[in-house]
């Protein structure tokens, strides 16, 4: 497979300067961070390595994911957007794309969906 990517639980790993960033299946580059740490607060948004987005084109992804592994909300974005959009930051890891916040898809957590399904449901019946 190269230097850049190896075969990874689920997918194919997306790997720059011997560091895991992240993983392709599909379509879809995926990252779990921890937002209060990883997510940029001026301006508020997530950032990327142009390295991990060059990698994860090269092996097929289109959509960038990221899970925030804190609090379950998933965020959504073209690899197209975020390099047409994105500001470049460099804040010491390199050259990034940083895409603000209001440029994203964001998806509640599943178990937070379900519970305004059964909340709805359950007002319905009143």
């Amino acid at each position: 497979m190269g230097k850049k990517s190896f075969l990874y639980m689920r997918g194919i790993a997306v790997v720059v300067d011997g560091r895991r960033l992240g993983e392709v299946r599909g379509k879809f580059y995926y990252r779990q961070v921890f937002g209060s740490r990883h997510f940029l607060k001026k301006p508020g948004g997530i950032s990327f390595l142009v390295a991990s987005l060059d990698v994860a084109e090269s092996l097929g992804a289109s959509v960038a994911v990221v899970v925030d592994r804190e609090d379950g909300f998933t965020y959504r974005a073209s690899i197209a957007d975020i390099r047409r959009l994105g500001a470049v930051v460099d804040r010491g890891y390199g050259a990034q794309l940083a895409l603000t916040f209001g440029h994203w898809t964001i998806d509640k957590p599943m178990a937070e969906v379900l519970a305004d399904v059964i909340a709805d449901t359950l007002n319905a019946a009143v």
